[in-house]
């Protein structure tokens, strides 16, 4: 059974500029491969702490199906200062997944050459 995508208002509140409230939003499902990328993108806008452990986490389990380990490995090429490798891996997920809002942000908000996707 495929994952879900992260719990919407958390992708809206990592938007919108409220990482607090993102990161409690991703951490009702802390099971969900979605969510997992929301609450280190979370962490991420919160200034780092915890952002170690999330991303562990993530490479332990990145997802079981391949779109659910390339929006991984997006997140966590752009949350580790890989943003060109995470920027075309991102843009060619967008193509297939142009809904893919957390990949959308994270690639605008950490990558200097995808500030076009804001």
């Amino acid at each position: 059974m495929p994952s879900r995508p992260p719990p919407p208002d958390g992708v809206a509140c990592l938007v919108e500029g409220r990482p607090v409230d993102a990161l409690v939003a991703f951490e009702r499902d802390p099971d969900d491969v979605g969510s997992r990328t929301g609450r280190a993108a979370a962490l991420a806008e919160l200034g780092g702490d915890g952002l170690a452990e999330a991303l562990d986490e993530l490479a332990r389990r990145p997802g079981r199906t391949t779109v659910e380990r390339h929006h991984v490995e997006i997140v966590v090429l752009a949350l580790t200062g890989r943003g060109d490798r995470a920027t075309g891996l991102g843009r060619e997920h967008l193509v297939d997944h142009p809904d893919d809002r957390l990949v959308r942000h994270v690639l605008a908000r950490w990558c200097p050459g995808a500030q076009d996707l804001r």
